[in-house]
């Protein structure tokens, strides 16, 4: 498809940001191709107003040309996959503050750890999104909003959460970080082995699923 040249001079610049607009859309010019036809007036422009001569049109204040291309050229805005994983850690890092705020308010406490357990719960269904050992740490998390539902945690052990959400705030989470994620809450006294202790004790029975006649 043939197009116009884009021509401009610094005698009698009439360059508004129509007609930048104008250029872009209607002359198939590249943006590329339009900054360097125009680095001569990269620095400042007289811009005038009007359609007639030069005398009839109305002078406006300089006006950068980076500035102008800004203005028309918007950056997209770029996806961040992490944004909700950070948000989600802001947000359990505010309630967990809370209640350790309202820790003897045991209504208010406990509607703020019904909270914290949903975030946990937010953490694992976006667990495609990071690594193996941040998701061993949502594990451990999940092991603690387990018991959340059985057993009051003192304010020592909401702290030793606290700084394991801290913590994962890294995002990219190694080995390392995970073990002190797991001394954490382990030297705050919470068992992370609770869930599984005692399984030996259990039967385990296959009952046959009846069938649909």
């Amino acid at each position: 498809m043939a197009t116009r040249g884009f021509e401009s001079s610094t005698d009698k610049a009439s360059l508004t940001v129509e007609d930048f607009d104008a250029q872009l859309k209607y002359t198939g010019a590249s943006v590329a191709h339009l900054m360097w036809g125009t680095r001569g007036l990269r620095e400042k422009i007289q811009y005038t107003s009007g359609s007639g001569s030069e005398q009839e049109a109305e002078s406006t204040a300089l006006y950068s040309f980076d500035r102008l291309y800004k203005n028309i050229v918007s950056p997209k805005p770029i996806h961040d996959p992490i944004k909700p994983i950070k948000q989600c850690l802001n947000e359990s890092i505010d309630v967990l503050v809370a209640v350790l705020d309202a820790y003897d308010e045991e209504v208010e406490r406990e509607t703020y750890l019904n909270l914290l357990k949903e975030k946990i719960e937010d953490l694992w269904e976006q667990r495609s999104k990071y690594n193996r050992h941040f998701l061993d740490v949502v594990v451990q998390l999940k092991v603690v909003s387990r018991m959340l539902d059985y057993e009051v945690l003192s304010k020592s052990q909401i702290e030793s959460i606290k700084e394991v959400f801290s913590l994962l705030k890294k995002i990219e989470i190694t080995k390392e970080d995970r073990l002190l994620c797991w001394k954490t809450l382990e030297s705050s006294g919470i068992d992370l082995n609770a869930p599984i202790k005692g399984y030996e004790n259990f039967e385990l029975v296959l009952r046959e699923k009846p069938h649909r006649k």
